[in-house]
């Protein structure tokens, strides 16, 4: 059972996902996070990291969002299935251990020029 604080703390971060802001998280959000995360960090398309980070966000959409927490396959995560999903999660030491990758993949999406440190600078950008 999740506690009153990681329902909270996952509330926020599900809020934080929903770009598009209709109570869902999907693909297009994820979509959204990268093109708003280019753009900011002044990163052009043409860049290699550009598309790296692109399909970054989408592997982080199927692998670390859809395929857990999406339980009738529409495509949509909802904030019941996410809330249900992350605490199927965290009850057990396999799934809690596996929240490394999500932490693992958002340090390496705010590591833009790849030196394996994250400066203020790439800190703060990240106002997707």
């Amino acid at each position: 059972m999740l506690s009153d604080f990681q329902v909270k703390k996952l509330s926020k971060l599900f809020t934080v996902l929903d770009l598009s802001h209709d109570n869902l998280l999907n693909k297009p959000d994820f979509d959204i996070a990268a093109t708003k995360f280019l753009k900011v960090n002044r990163i052009p398309a043409h860049f290699p990291k550009s598309e790296e980070l692109h399909q970054w966000y989408l592997h982080l959409w199927e692998e670390c969002i859809e395929k857990p927490c999406d339980i009738i396959k529409d495509g949509n995560v909802t904030i019941v299935e996410w809330l249900g999903a992350n605490r199927s999660v965290l009850e057990t030491k396999v799934g809690y251990e596996s929240i490394d990758f999500f932490g693992i993949a958002i340090y390496e999406s705010l590591d833009i020029n790849d030196d394996k440190r994250i400066t203020y600078e790439e800190f703060i950008s990240r106002s997707v």
